[in-house]
């Protein structure tokens, strides 16, 4: 399972960017009213979840704290 958990979260990691990218299209095209928002403030705490998400897949879990997982 640990190796299936690196590769996720090397791919998370190489594709942050595009990721990001779909995110922010997708959320202007479903809500009309996010289309007058900036970059900033469409891709809020994403990057911050991918980073958790990324660390939490390379790490062992029982050793996680909390507020990761």
């Amino acid at each position: 399972m640990q190796g299936s958990s690196l590769a996720a979260a090397q791919v998370l990691e190489k594709s942050k960017s595009e990721i990001l990218s779909t995110w922010e299209k997708w959320v202007r095209d479903v809500l009309p009213s996010a289309r007058a928002e900036t970059r900033s403030a469409l891709r809020d705490s994403i990057p911050d979840f991918l980073d958790d998400l990324v660390a939490a897949l390379r790490s062992n879990l029982d050793e996680l704290k909390p507020d990761i997982i």
